[in-house]
């Protein structure tokens, strides 16, 4: 979508440039800042994704929230996950802005063609507040978003089970504490990648200070699967979060915020053009 966005915008402008010269668009400040921006985040999405070995391939979280509504989504790290010292923002572009992308930098390092097993992503110390907002996500069944090499990546936080425990029903909620990531590649080109939670997690059921060391596994396994259809596998819905498909509206906005943008641009390259326009 982004890329739609970024073509047609780029197109518009380039057209407009040509046609009415620097000139007369020094007249509108605006519409030059606009063109520079947009400029520069087509030049920079415009990365061809292809890595050598060991490569550091980008890898961002993005939001969490309940799974039956993904409506309602949070920043990654109001909840305690593992973070770097310096935790950075990646620059979004209008599609992910449009989005309501919240990326982040986060301490997992998968890079390319790099298998791993049980790397340590931090050691931490949860309080007992941390450990209360973790059992209430993992109450209301809490998803988290990341991002790698621009792919989005669904997992769950815990998981919930009731059961009879010494004789008294009772309900325990577990936090994963280990992720396996298995990543697919064609030559130099990630295509997918699959998060699987492993049967290890840390029992969060009492607010109480818990010692967790959280770890990950990296498996890299070759695809003949093209890069230019690596996309196609998100079109299932069965893959996304329970009632995903609800950002058919943002789709619907998005198009109808570009067709306006369309129109806007069509009226200015009418009125700076009208005295030509006129001679015919």
């Amino acid at each position: 979508m982004s890329a739609f966005w970024y073509d047609s915008c780029s197109c518009f402008f380039t057209f407009i440039y040509r046609s009415t010269g620097m000139v007369k668009l020094r007249k509108y400040p605006f519409l030059m800042l606009l063109l520079i921006y947009l400029g520069i985040q087509v030049e920079s999405d415009a990365n061809d994704h292809r890595y050598s070995k060991g490569d550091t391939v980008p890898f961002y979280a993005n939001k969490i929230g309940p799974y039956f509504n993904s409506r309602e989504t949070y920043a990654y790290y109001e909840l305690p996950f593992c973070s770097q010292d310096v935790v950075k923002e990646k620059k979004l572009n209008l599609g992910e802005m449009l989005n309501g992308d919240r990326l982040v930098s986060t301490p997992y390092k998968l890079e390319f063609l790099v298998d791993k097993d049980f790397e340590v992503l931090c050691n931490k110390t949860l309080s007992k507040i941390d450990v209360s907002n973790f059992r209430r996500a993992i109450e209301k069944n809490y998803f988290m978003q990341l991002h790698y090499d621009d792919l989005p990546i669904w997992a769950f936080i815990g998981m919930r089970n009731d059961g009879n425990y010494n004789g008294r029903i009772k309900t325990v909620y577990s936090l994963y504490k280990h992720f396996d990531f298995e990543v697919f590649y064609n030559k130099d080109q990630v295509i997918k990648v699959i998060l699987q939670m492993a049967n290890s997690f840390t029992d969060v059921t009492e607010d109480k200070e818990v010692d967790v060391g959280f770890t990950y596994s990296v498996k890299w396994t070759m695809t003949q699967q093209s890069f230019d259809r690596r996309m196609e596998i998100y079109i299932d819905s069965t893959i996304l979060p329970h009632n995903m498909p609800i950002h058919h509206h943002s789709i619907t906005f998005s198009s109808v915020t570009l067709l306006i943008l369309i129109v806007s641009l069509l009226t200015f390259y009418l009125l700076v053009l009208r005295k030509d326009i006129s001679k015919y």
